[in-house]
């Protein structure tokens, strides 16, 4: 009876450490994915605050790539002004005049469609995977789209700071409990040893 209840503890053990791993990894996976997504969705709504921004300054400034650049050290945002044709008004990063026709980026175009766009894409300008976000607005009466953009490598970073701080601290905590049994484990071991020599002095 009392190998029985060892075997008993025993068994109850190895299925409690491969059930906590499996949560954890579960845990951790799905964090993952839900602090990525909340990540992405707050920069979203940082560029589209900073959008409304612009917006409002535009039409008072009158050095409008001046007032790109000032908000990109300030923001760490970059900034495009775009023509109702596509063409480049005003760059807070590169030289607008060597910049290609952007009519046809998908945030642009959805901007045209919906009165704001978004798309997460490779940029052939910086070489880089960006997220964008572009708001039809107006300058001078004159149709434009304020576009503001965000290197995924910093979201991707922020992200993973925070995830692995939280993953830590999931990590600690698994030990904690693995610790815990253990200890407890060799304590009703112990105890049931006792009773097994009691039973042996006995007979």
């Amino acid at each position: 009876g009392v190998y029985s209840l060892l075997k008993l503890h025993h068994y109850f053990l190895v299925n409690y450490l491969v059930l906590s791993f499996l949560i954890l990894i579960f845990s951790a996976g799905v964090s993952y994915i839900w602090l990525k997504e909340m990540k992405v969705n707050s920069v979203k709504e940082e560029l589209l605050k900073h959008v409304h921004v612009v917006d409002t300054l535009l039409n008072s400034e009158r050095d409008i790539d001046t007032l790109m650049r000032t908000l990109e050290e300030k923001t760490a945002i970059r900034f495009t002004i775009v023509s109702s044709l596509g063409e480049v008004i005003a760059e807070s990063s590169f030289d607008k005049r060597i910049m290609d026709n952007h009519l046809q980026r998908p945030e642009i175009k959805a901007a045209k469609k919906e009165g704001i766009g978004e798309s997460i894409r490779y940029s052939n300008t910086i070489n880089e995977d960006m997220l964008y976000l572009a708001k039809v607005s107006r300058l001078n009466n004159e149709l434009i789209y304020i576009r503001a953009s965000y290197l995924l490598v910093k979201i991707t970073e922020d992200f993973l700071n925070l995830w692995s701080r939280i993953f830590v601290i999931f990590l600690l905590g698994m030990v904690v409990a693995i610790v815990a049994s253990f200890i407890l484990g060799k304590k009703i071991g112990l105890e049931l040893n006792y009773i097994l020599d009691s039973l042996y002095a006995i007979s």
